[in-house]
């Protein structure tokens, strides 16, 4: 039986399910890193000038604001944004302009045996894609 378990485990810890994640880290849904190194900055007007023409940077500053001002309301995500007026937009302060981007996200989970775990993504290594169903 003991073998049989251990043909189960993955070969590679490093792939598919992080194994170092702390009971404090399981808390919630997901973790982003909250560093702010002058190298992950981005400058709100050079990133939209950068990505002019995508569709995504369609009124972004606009978005990005209802999107922050509905979380910090505690308002959830369902699709479709909250709407907001332009005095209501006009209170969220996006510091000096900048956000910041990072290449790893944790997402937490409850396996199929009632366990909770976590998996993690990261955009600079070659399995940095996920399903969503």
């Amino acid at each position: 039986m003991t073998h049989e378990l251990e043909d189960l485990e993955p070969s590679n810890p490093k792939e598919g399910i992080d194994h170092t994640a702390t009971p404090d880290e399981l808390i919630g849904s997901y973790r982003i890193a909250s560093d702010e190194r002058p190298r992950n900055r981005q400058f709100l007007p050079d990133l939209i000038k950068q990505n002019r023409g995508d569709p995504a940077f369609d009124k972004f500053i606009s978005r990005l604001k209802t999107h922050l001002l509905a979380r910090k309301r505690g308002i959830p995500f369902t699709g479709n944004e909250a709407i907001f007026d332009d005095t209501e937009l006009s209170r969220v302060i996006i510091r000096d302009h900048h956000i910041f981007s990072h290449a790893t996200a944790s997402f937490n989970y409850t396996t199929y045996d009632v366990r909770r775990d976590q998996d993690t993504i990261n955009v600079n290594s070659s399995r940095c894609n996920i399903t969503c169903g």
